[in-house]
Protein backbone atom coordinates (compact mmCIF):
# COMPACT_ATOMS: atom_id res chain seq x y z
CA UNK A 1 0.00 0.00 0.00
CA UNK A 2 2.90 2.37 0.64
CA UNK A 3 3.77 1.88 -3.02
CA UNK A 4 0.41 3.42 -3.87
CA UNK A 5 1.38 6.50 -1.88
CA UNK A 6 4.57 6.69 -3.94
CA UNK A 7 2.62 6.29 -7.19
CA UNK A 8 0.16 9.01 -6.21
CA UNK A 9 2.92 11.43 -5.32
CA UNK A 10 4.83 10.75 -8.52
CA UNK A 11 1.65 11.28 -10.55
CA UNK A 12 1.11 14.70 -8.97
CA UNK A 13 4.70 15.68 -9.74
CA UNK A 14 4.65 14.46 -13.31
CA UNK A 15 3.93 17.84 -14.90
CA UNK A 16 5.75 20.13 -12.47
CA UNK A 17 8.13 18.74 -9.91
CA UNK A 18 9.04 22.10 -8.37
CA UNK A 19 12.44 23.46 -7.52
CA UNK A 20 15.14 21.26 -6.03
CA UNK A 21 15.73 23.35 -2.85
CA UNK A 22 12.14 22.69 -1.82
CA UNK A 23 12.64 18.93 -2.14
CA UNK A 24 15.99 19.06 -0.37
CA UNK A 25 14.34 20.80 2.58
CA UNK A 26 11.47 18.32 2.60
CA UNK A 27 13.96 15.46 2.57
CA UNK A 28 15.76 16.89 5.61
CA UNK A 29 12.48 17.45 7.45
CA UNK A 30 11.34 13.95 6.59
CA UNK A 31 14.50 12.45 8.10
CA UNK A 32 13.97 14.41 11.33
CA UNK A 33 10.33 13.36 11.50
CA UNK A 34 11.29 9.70 11.13
CA UNK A 35 13.06 9.80 14.50
CA UNK A 36 9.89 10.74 16.41
CA UNK A 37 6.87 8.41 16.43
CA UNK A 38 4.38 11.17 17.30
CA UNK A 39 5.66 13.32 14.43
CA UNK A 40 5.39 10.37 12.05
CA UNK A 41 1.78 9.98 13.12
CA UNK A 42 0.95 13.65 12.63
CA UNK A 43 2.69 13.87 9.23
CA UNK A 44 1.70 10.54 7.70
CA UNK A 45 -1.31 9.33 9.68
CA UNK A 46 -3.83 11.34 7.63
CA UNK A 47 -2.30 10.10 4.35
CA UNK A 48 -2.49 6.49 5.55
CA UNK A 49 -6.07 6.94 6.76
CA UNK A 50 -7.08 8.41 3.40
CA UNK A 51 -5.46 5.51 1.56
CA UNK A 52 -7.19 2.97 3.79
CA UNK A 53 -10.54 4.66 3.16
CA UNK A 54 -9.92 4.80 -0.60
CA UNK A 55 -9.05 1.11 -0.58
CA UNK A 56 -12.01 0.29 1.69
CA UNK A 57 -9.58 -1.43 4.04
CA UNK A 58 -9.22 -1.49 7.79
CA UNK A 59 -6.20 -2.54 9.85
CA UNK A 60 -5.19 -3.05 13.42
CA UNK A 61 -3.09 -0.38 15.14
CA UNK A 62 0.22 -2.23 14.67
CA UNK A 63 -0.33 -2.67 10.94
CA UNK A 64 -1.30 0.98 10.62
CA UNK A 65 1.94 2.02 12.36
CA UNK A 66 3.96 -0.13 9.96
CA UNK A 67 2.11 1.40 7.03
CA UNK A 68 2.92 4.89 8.35
CA UNK A 69 6.61 3.98 8.49
CA UNK A 70 6.56 2.54 4.98
CA UNK A 71 4.66 5.58 3.72
CA UNK A 72 7.38 7.81 5.15
CA UNK A 73 10.00 5.72 3.36
CA UNK A 74 8.05 5.88 0.09
CA UNK A 75 7.80 9.64 0.32
CA UNK A 76 11.47 9.98 1.14
CA UNK A 77 12.32 7.85 -1.89
CA UNK A 78 10.06 9.93 -4.15
CA UNK A 79 11.71 13.15 -2.99
CA UNK A 80 15.13 11.78 -3.86
CA UNK A 81 14.17 10.85 -7.43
Amino acid sequence: MAGRVYQRLMATLEDEAGESPIWENLGRLNKRVSADESRLESWYGPTVDELLLDEDTSTDQMTRKRLIIETQRARLTSWMV
